[in-house]
């Protein structure tokens, strides 16, 4: 992102903007981070690279991250736990 680093957010993909904003996030160093869908837009390379900051800071700073995906659960293979929703009802997998 450090191409981006003069640019408007307007001027931003949705997926640049998408990382910018988790960036911008990340760096308030937040104890419980909600995230929906956050590999909307973005390409594989930044998805493994956020599932790994994800897991570090979970690990190293205890941060609770509350995560919201479809069908990308391998990528985030080190969550502690995972739960499915279906048709109204929620199991913990």
């Amino acid at each position: 992102m450090k191409d981006a680093l003069n640019r408007r957010i307007g001027e931003l993909s949705g997926g640049q903007q998408q990382r910018v904003m988790l960036a911008r996030v990340l760096i308030s160093k937040p104890q419980l981070l909600l995230l929906d869908e956050p590999a909307v837009g973005v390409d594989q390379e930044s998805l493994r690279q956020l599932a790994a900051v994800l897991k570090r800071r979970n690990q190293e700073e205890a941060m609770t991250i509350f995560l919201i995906t479809h069908g990308n659960q391998a990528v985030f293979s080190g969550a502690n736990r995972f739960f499915k929703m279906e048709e109204g009802g929620v199991e913990e997998k």
